[in-house]
């Protein structure tokens, strides 16, 4: 037995000495459980600031503010308070205690508008007809704001002056889907299919009633908006047939696929495609290539009606949009394994 040994073995005969060494082995032992608890006590502090209760939501300034920008532009849709904290406290370091400046840092950020062509009828009581022939119905323009959706503010995230990272991205897509229904009250997305996303990416708008961005009305969005990397690859969920390749004012280059699978018999509806590959009454395989996602207004052909560029996406249980359902019951996250 060495010096060392000898030493060790004297030192555990000492009662003080063994107590510390307990002491200090039972502090390594609880030691993760401690730095556990902190995170969590961290994490619940800073949702609780970023998710108020409902029920304290009319108390806190970020909501105020919200509301006072909605009712100063005549707005109709709402935005998420969590999603306004986020990105004040990226670009600020802190969170504000002004009403004032959270108005203005709102309205800067957080709202657009669309330039929209009011007729106005002569009201003399003459046919329109006969009104437009007599120039009695005029023209107007009018501005409709609306606050922006996830769609145009994942585009503008990554850039000045906000310098996102990715991961703060997801994060504040998920914080988007936390606080906002998909449509039919559920939490959102739900995918719960076997068929795989047509491409790979963030959901940024479900099936359901939302308001549309672009003039500010309720009605009823039919698809999934699906926000990949510019310009990947769409393919195709299933095995099908291609029964239409249509240019759109709305939805831009799309495509339309026929799939007849004994009881899963369904249509899907690709738009605003930045490139078409296949053409009308080509086969195709799952996973086959249809074209290149887009809808870039500055950078894309035949964009359509859109806020920035994604893949919107239809399901349909028949021939026609009359017929459309949720796709996210029918996908899964799995990728496609024919993608190129």
């Amino acid at each position: 037995m060495n010096l060392l040994q000898l030493l060790a073995l004297k030192a555990l005969q000492n009662k003080k000495i063994r107590r510390f060494l307990l002491a200090g082995l039972l502090f390594l032992l609880l030691l993760p459980l401690l730095l556990l608890f902190m995170i969590v006590s961290s994490i619940t502090a800073a949702l609780h600031i970023l998710l108020p209760p409902v029920e304290t939501l009319p108390e806190d300034l970020y909501y105020q503010a919200i509301q006072a920008v909605r009712v100063e532009l005549e707005i109709e849709n709402d935005f998420p308070v969590p999603i306004v904290k986020l990105v004040y406290f990226n670009m600020n370091g802190d969170l504000s205690n002004s009403k004032d400046e959270l108005r203005a840092f709102i309205q800067n950020f957080f709202v657009d508008f669309q330039q929209v062509e009011v007729s106005r009828e002569n009201m003399e009581g003459g046919s329109k007809d006969e009104d437009e022939e007599e120039g009695k119905i005029e023209t107007e323009y009018e501005i409709i704001y609306y606050f922006k959706d996830l769609t145009a503010l994942l585009g503008e995230l990554p850039g000045p002056p906000f310098h996102f990272a990715q991961e703060d991205i997801e994060f504040i897509q998920a914080l988007y889907f936390a606080s906002m229904d998909g449509g039919d009250g559920e939490e959102f997305p739900l995918l719960s299919g076997k068929y795989p996303m047509p491409v790979q990416g963030s959901i940024s708008s479900g099936f359901g009633n939302r308001v549309d961005p672009l003039n500010g009305k309720y009605y009823l969005h039919p698809a999934l908006d699906i926000v990949p990397v510019w310009h990947a690859p769409v393919a195709t969920i299933a095995d099908g047939v291609v029964v239409a390749v249509e240019i759109s004012s709305d939805y831009g280059n799309c495509v339309t696929v026929a799939h007849r699978q004994g009881e899963d018999s369904f249509t899907t509806f690709y738009a605003h495609l930045s490139q078409v590959d296949v053409s009308p009454g080509q086969s195709l395989r799952q996973g086959d290539r249809i074209g290149l996602e887009g809808g870039d207004q500055k950078n894309d052909p035949n964009p359509g009606r859109t806020t920035g560029h994604h893949l919107h996406f239809e399901l349909w249980l028949g021939d026609s949009r009359a017929a459309a359902v949720d796709p996210a019951r029918w996908l899964t996250a799995a990728p496609p394994e024919n993608q190129e």
